[in-house]
C-alpha cells in the first residue's frame, strides 16, 4: 500500500505584520505586545536566592514539596527549583 503525500499547510500571516502567525492570528512580538496591554504578567523576574534559601529548598524538597509550590514561595522558575535539587545550581552548598 502507498502512501500519498500529505499537503503542505498554508502557511499564516500575523494580522498586523507579514511575519509567520504563532498564536492568535499574531506573531511572538505583536502577541507580546497584546498581552502587555491586557496587563498579562511579563517573564518571572530573576531573583537572587541565599544559601540558606537553598538549603531550606532542598530539604523541603526531599521532604516531598512541589517543585511548584516551592518556585511560587521563593518566587522563581520551577526549573529553577529542579536544578537546585539536581545540584546543577548551587553544587558548592550542602
Amino acid at each position: 500500500m502507498t502512501r500519498r503525500p500529505t499537503p503542505a499547510r498554508p502557511r499564516r500571516i500575523c494580522a498586523k505584520c507579514d511575519r509567520t502567525e504563532s498564536y492568535k492570528g499574531l506573531c511572538s512580538m505583536h502577541l507580546r505586545e497584546a498581552n502587555q496591554a491586557a496587563g498579562a504578567p511579563g517573564p518571572v523576574a530573576k531573583r537572587q536566592l541565599t544559601e540558606d534559601e537553598v538549603r531550606e529548598i532542598r530539604r523541603l524538597s526531599a521532604e516531598g514539596v512541589n517543585r511548584w509550590d516551592l518556585a511560587f514561595k521563593y518566587d522563581v522558575a520551577p526549573g529553577t527549583i529542579t536544578a537546585i535539587k539536581s545540584r546543577r545550581a548551587w553544587a558548592d552548598i550542602d
